[in-house]
């Protein structure tokens, strides 16, 4: 059985990485500084970190870095953003999050038992 690991590499106090796995199956690797707004991938995109997703917003969410820390909060998208398996955004009583190395943010439907066929993985590090 083959096992998979990821390696965190010590980051500076003012830059993180995403790791995003969407439904074109690679895996793509974002750099991160102050501010990052993540969102579906149109022609007209204006979105740091864009997503290859019929289930994501066009404005999903944002990370925002302030004092060495970064923050994640969902935009009030339509199907919400689950961090590490618990919900944020617009149905739900968390909207922001402190994020820390490791962290898995899942955009899919509330049915996280059956993953939708557009469902998008960030790793955050």
């Amino acid at each position: 059985m083959q096992e998979t690991v990821l390696y965190s590499v010590p980051q500076t106090a003012d830059t993180a990485t995403l790791y995003v796995l969407d439904k074109s199956e690679r895996v793509t690797e974002y750099s991160l500084s102050d501010y990052a707004k993540i969102g579906r991938q149109t022609p007209d995109s204006r979105v740091e970190v864009p997503l290859n997703s019929s289930i994501a917003s066009r404005s999903h969410g944002e990370i925002q870095q302030m004092e060495g820390v970064y923050y994640y909060r969902d935009t009030d998208s339509l199907n919400g953003t689950y961090i590490n398996g618990i919900p944020y955004g617009k149905n739900s009583p968390n909207k922001v999050r402190r994020l820390e190395n490791g962290d898995v943010l899942r955009i899919d439907q509330k049915n996280l038992n059956r993953s939708h066929q557009d469902a998008v993985l960030i790793i955050f590090l």
